[in-house]
């Protein structure tokens, strides 16, 4: 399934990590705060941010670089969007 945004709308994204798919019970962190995205945000500072906020993670918590990498015997690390439609006037 292919998940697609509307161009014309405005969305709050919120990012969650999620070290596995495969452990349901597997705790997430929330990478930061809300944010708007449109049309207009720029691809390449979007995954700027990312890659910064999972720096940010692996500091502040003391994590290992590994628990951001891929894994052959798992599915995961995920980078969770989830976005909701906003109203903007």
């Amino acid at each position: 399934m292919k998940n697609e945004l509307d161009k014309d709308e405005t969305y709050i994204v919120s990012m969650e990590f999620i070290p596995s798919e495969e452990d349901v019970d597997a705790p997430y962190l929330i990478l930061s705060k809300p944010f708007l995205l449109n049309q207009y945000s720029s691809t390449t500072t979007i995954q700027k941010f990312i890659d910064e906020r999972l720096d940010y993670m692996t500091d502040i918590y003391y994590l290992e670089d590994s628990v951001i990498q891929s894994n052959t015997d798992k599915v995961g690390p995920i980078i969770k969007l989830i976005c909701y439609k906003c109203n903007i006037l």
